[in-house]
């Protein structure tokens, strides 16, 4: 599950970037992924599938409690998308659409950092020569 870690690292780190550069991209990528219920599915089965991953690191990664307290609260997050419904998970996007660039740009900062961390994280363990 490393792998599956390390490119999710890679790719939050990329569309982080891009968020940094472009916010806009953000808001057509977004507002399309919650535009149906099977959007948000898809969402919540992601972020599943992610904090199990993370969960599954954990243990031979730099920072096992970290990980799996993230890989926790993913998995917590996608069982509760279905459980707060379609409307209000719309209504939160796109009041959070009405924020600007700077905000985007902000959220993009971070994904990069986050996406660094995760990165780190589960990046193999170098040998002390």
């Amino acid at each position: 599950m490393n792998h599956v870690v390390r490119v999710f690292a890679v790719l939050l780190i990329i569309f982080g970037a891009l968020i940094c550069v472009q916010p806009q991209i953000l808001d057509r990528t977004i507002t399309r992924l919650f535009q149906t219920p099977t959007g948000l599915y898809v969402a919540a089965g992601i972020r599943l599938f992610l904090g199990v991953a993370l969960c599954t690191a954990a243990s031979t990664s730099r920072a096992p409690k970290t990980l799996c307290i993230l890989g926790i609260i993913f998995i917590v997050a996608a069982l509760s998308l279905p459980v707060i419904g379609f409307e209000k998970v719309r209504g939160f996007v796109e009041h959070a659409m009405e924020f600007g660039p700077g905000f985007f740009r902000a959220w993009g900062a971070m994904a990069v950092l986050f996406g660094g961390f995760l990165a780190y994280s589960v990046a193999p363990k170098s040998k002390p020569a």
